[in-house]
């Protein structure tokens, strides 16, 4: 009998465990990084101790930069990051876990402010005086894939005026770039993290350099300055993914700026009461690509061109569920579309842009060849300007412009359909799209339950952000609400959506009602006064809305069948119309 011998081999692999290093700059133990106690007191050395995927725990505080770039120079001092490692803010020191740190209560402060004596002297919310000696840039983060990250951090005080450049690999990086964060060829993540008062040529709060491909969620940026991008820039065939953020108060050209075969997405973002010259959201130049989704645009303003959009040179954006508002340029209040550039609208709305020369909502001039610009699903009214108020083209194709199931103020709408708009593809209308509410600071643009609008959108071959051809009740709106609700899809950026609820406080008096002349009569109309009523048909739609302010409410336009009356502080009850 043979006997079979069965050898297991074991391959030993080097392998290190990610360890938790922690920095507390009042720690007194031996600098190890081992505990809070023992715990480094500098960010930088903590840095250049961690190994590849180990993760930083930061003790709340303010810190300084302290790795020089460029010999000699004491402003190119930044935070310099060239390993794969997780760095979070936000502890006081005595938690053992990610769960327990509070971003907001323990503030994590990384600044470029030296002398810390950068002061606000006109009281506008921007650092004016004391930034001379400051440093460059924040932070350099080099050769990064997408599991490095940097969590729960105030970044500031980045003032990337400078006139020299150093060498990291095969890229020169320049001291005018990037006062947060100068990001080279890296996947960079940033999360939580709040830009203020940062400044450059390209890239107030972020630049990045090379083919990046980062991305920036749940961040605030405010008070950031730079010629271009005074938040985020991206150059060099980058794809910028951005999520959940909220930018304010900056000022340059583009919140966002893009060159050179870039593309740059943008969901859940609001942009608002930012200033420059071109591009209040936007500055989009050469073969660049820009996609937003459930995106808020609002009271931005520029000097010149696009108070939200510049888009120039072979330039593509596409909008979905995005709010354009109340914006200002002296050329395309919200969209300026120059040299070959388009932007397609996909259930937007575009209200109260104004140009003080020619086209309130939209400016365009000379259109590409290919260009298929689809204005779907979109409203555009109530913009203002000298001229063309809604929409301004020249030695743009008609032809290629193509407007479905959209209000379009001026347009004629499908049955007189001014051609100037583009071509019709059906479905148009010329109303008053009936918003909820325009009133400055308290807007709210749901369609009424009586607008054209509801349940009117085209919701086929759409092309959407979710892979699919058409909007589905997974998606949402710009305020977050189902996008399919009831029948249909209204047009715009915003589901009217009011639906019954069925959990409501229930009072034990009694008010009668009836039927009379299509009006409801109620009795003991004294205690329903100035209460908010709905009625809804079976499927739970809201049909009407409002207060009652006398001891009947108007149906008549009501057709035949069973609906649900719902007054405040009462039980719904059914009525019937027959």
């Amino acid at each position: 009998m043979k006997k079979i011998t069965v050898f297991i081999l074991f391959f030993l692999t080097n392998y290190t465990f990610a360890a938790t290093l922690y920095v507390n700059p009042d720690a007194a133990g031996n600098n190890s990084g081992s505990s809070w106690a023992n715990g480094f007191t500098t960010l930088q050395n903590a840095i250049n101790a961690a190994n590849a995927g180990d993760i930083l725990f930061v003790k709340a505080g303010t810190y300084t930069p302290s790795q020089q770039m460029i010999s000699g120079d004491n402003r190119s001092r930044s935070f310099y990051i060239n390993k794969n490692i997780k760095i979070y803010g936000g502890f006081n020191g005595s938690e053992t876990t990610l769960a327990e740190r509070n971003i907001t209560a323990n503030i994590t402060l990384l600044t470029g402010d030296f002398n810390g004596n950068d002061t606000d002297t006109n009281g506008n919310g921007i650092n004016d005086f004391g930034l001379t000696e400051n440093a460059y840039f924040v932070v350099v983060a080099y050769n990064l894939d997408n599991t490095a990250l940097i969590d729960g951090f105030r970044i500031t005080g980045g003032n990337a005026n400078g006139t020299v450049s150093f060498t990291l690999g095969s890229y020169s990086v320049n001291t005018a770039n990037g006062g947060g964060i100068n990001n080279i060829a890296s996947n960079l993540v940033v999360r939580n993290t709040k830009f203020n008062n940062n400044s450059a040529s390209f890239g107030g709060g972020i630049t990045n350099k090379g083919a990046c491909f980062p991305k920036i969620e749940n961040c605030e940026f405010t008070y950031n300055f730079a010629s271009y991008g005074n938040s985020i820039h991206a150059n060099d065939a980058s794809l910028i993914t951005i999520n959940n953020c909220t930018f304010t108060s900056n000022r340059g050209s583009g919140v966002l700026s893009s060159l050179n075969n870039t593309v740059q997405k943008a969901t859940n973002c609001t942009f608002s009461y930012n200033s420059g010259a071109s591009g209040g959201v936007l500055y989009n130049n050469n073969n660049c690509n820009a996609v937003f989704l459930n995106c808020k645009m609002n009271n931005n303003t520029v000097s010149s061109s696009g108070g939200a959009i510049y888009n120039t040179n072979f330039g593509i954006v596409t909008m979905y569920n995005t709010l354009i508002y109340k914006n200002f340029a002296v050329y395309g209040g919200a969209v300026y579309n120059v040299s070959n550039s388009y932007v397609n609208s996909i259930n937007c709305t575009y209200f109260g842009n104004n140009a003080s020369t020619q086209g309130g909502a939209f400016y365009c001039s000379v259109s590409p060849d290919n260009m298929f610009m689809k204005t779907y699903n979109t409203i555009i009214y109530g913009n203002t300007s000298p001229s063309n108020p809604n929409w301004y083209k020249e030695f743009y194709t008609t032809s290629n412009i193509h407007i479905k199931n959209s209000i379009i103020q001026g347009s004629g709408g499908s049955s007189a359909w001014n051609t100037f708009f583009g071509t019709n593809d059906g479905n148009n209308l010329d109303v008053n799209p009936l918003f909820i509410n325009t009133t400055q600071d308290a807007e709210d643009f749901r369609l009424n339950v009586s607008s054209p609008g509801i349940d009117a959108s085209y919701n086929q071959l759409l092309s959407l952000p979710n892979t699919n051809n058409s909007w589905t009740a997974a998606d949402t709106d710009v305020y977050g609400n189902s996008r399919l609700v009831g029948s249909g899809v209204d047009i715009g950026a915003a589901e009217n959506g009011a639906v019954l609820n069925i959990i409501d406080n229930e009072n034990d008096t009694i008010a009668f009602f009836y039927l009379l002349n299509d009006q409801l009569v109620f009795d003991n109309f004294e205690m329903l006064l100035n209460k908010e009523y709905q009625i809804f048909d079976l499927n739970g739609k809201q049909i009407y809305q409002g207060k009652m302010e006398s001891n009947s409410i108007n149906v008549s336009s009501l057709t035949k069948a069973i609906y649900i009356l719902k007054i405040q502080d009462f039980k719904a009850i059914k009525f019937l119309i027959n």
